[in-house]
């Protein structure tokens, strides 16, 4: 199968970004690019010929610039859609611990949320984030000051307006193996995660 690229603006040569996939779009966001580090936003249509990067124009509030932050797509609840951001890193080098929400509404325009959450959780940069239902978990990285590796654990809440953020615990462990389970109370859907030390 041939592939034809149209020629055009594209997010050029970066590192740092993150590149999710929500159907029918690849969406990136931030890095550095040419040593500058960056919070726009493309987006490549997969199902739209010819195949091109668009540069989206977001307006209002939005992330500061960021590199080494993770992006994952919400596919359940009242976040159904969202592109959530965490972390990162500033070009001043300091670590972030904030986090956004990016959706596209029904007429089409794309914009930035900030998720409301309780707690501080721990800043970090070059982790692993996924949901598992409306949970949403952050493995591994580094923080300010810290080569260790750890593992943290979220507690979300479904609401209409977008998520709601409740650290659980912050476990010190470099090798990992992980079983999610799950417990109902109250409207709150717990979380239960088994650690096994592999060595």
């Amino acid at each position: 199968m041939n592939v034809h690229l149209e020629k055009g603006p594209t997010p050029g040569k970066r590192y740092g970004h993150s590149l999710v996939y929500y159907k029918p779009f690849f969406i990136l966001f931030g890095g550095n690019l040419n040593n500058e580090v960056a919070n726009d936003v493309w987006i490549f249509n997969s199902e739209q010929q010819p195949l091109h990067w668009t540069k989206l124009d977001i307006k209002g509030e939005m992330p500061v610039p960021r590199i080494y932050h993770s992006a994952v797509v919400c596919t359940y609840g009242g976040a159904n859609g969202m592109m959530v951001v965490f972390g990162g890193r500033k070009k001043s080098g300091q670590n972030l611990n904030d986090m956004w929400g990016l959706r596209k509404h029904r007429n089409g325009v794309w914009d930035w949320m900030k998720a409301p959450h309780h707690g501080t959780p721990q800043d970090r940069i070059q982790h692993t984030s996924l949901f598992c239902g409306n949970f949403f978990i952050n493995i591994g990285g580094r923080g300010n000051n810290l080569e260790i590796i750890y593992l943290l654990k979220f507690m979300i809440r479904k609401i209409q307006t977008g998520l709601n953020l409740v650290i659980l615990e912050d476990l010190d462990m470099r090798h990992l193996f992980m079983k999610i389970t799950y417990m109902f109370m109250e409207g709150w859907k717990m979380i239960n995660i088994i650690i096994l030390q592999m060595y």
